[in-house]
């Protein structure tokens, strides 16, 4: 794995061909951009100076994860309910997952591939 950084202090790790972008909570607009752009069309955003929230609208399978700018998350899936600290949060290059980095902590939050779907539609 290849690590780069941006002018923003971003980390750019490249894997395989694949980039991803490794950003502190301190950047949380840059964060809230990506949040943003990742779950666009695929249910309710709510985003705020503190707060960033994605859930699934019904029919569709019920999921969602709540980001708080002091680096507090919660996650709902299926079998998972999770509430945890985060210092960093990692997007893939398709913005199809989000990886939170906290100490002794990772937890990845994948988009369910029938959400996914929606994108191309």
């Amino acid at each position: 794995m290849h690590q780069g950084y941006d002018n923003k202090g971003t980390t750019l790790c490249k894997k395989k061909q694949r980039i991803s972008m490794n950003i502190d909570v301190d950047q949380w607009n840059e964060i809230r951009t990506h949040f943003e752009k990742m779950f666009d069309g695929l249910g309710s955003i709510e985003t705020s100076e503190d707060i960033l929230s994605y859930s699934s609208i019904e029919p569709h399978v019920p999921t969602g994860i709540k980001l708080s700018r002091d680096g507090k998350m919660a996650a709902n899936m299926p079998l998972h309910d999770l509430d945890s600290t985060f210092q960093r949060v990692k997007f893939d290059e398709r913005l199809e997952e989000l990886t939170l980095i906290g100490e002794g902590f990772n937890y990845t939050y994948r988009i369910p591939s029938e959400l996914l779907s929606l994108r191309q539609s």
